[in-house]
């Protein structure tokens, strides 16, 4: 018994699940690398707070600047994946 072919629906392409794959995995990488840049300022607030003598002010402001950092590096290429490229070139 075979199947009729369906009209409606794109013919199977490995290239077309390629590049969902790709586009999803760099969608995760910059999900993962804005929780560490979250994670390092709440981190570095928490402690300067709690575990030093430096108080609430000085932690938020160490805080601001490592997520400021962190912000800076996203926008001037660390959100940049090489895994894009691959797929792209291929």
């Amino acid at each position: 018994m075979t199947v009729a072919p369906n009209p409606h629906h794109a013919p199977y392409t490995p290239r077309g699940e390629l590049m969902v794959h790709a586009q999803n995995y760099h969608r995760f990488m910059l999900t993962v690398k804005w929780f560490g840049i979250h994670l390092a300022a709440a981190l570095v607030f928490l402690t300067l707070w709690f575990c030093t003598s430096a108080g609430f002010v000085s932690g938020l402001l160490a805080g601001l600047v490592v997520f400021g950092l962190g912000v800076y590096a996203m926008n001037h290429g660390l959100n940049h994946t090489s895994e894009g490229e691959t797929v792209d070139n291929a």
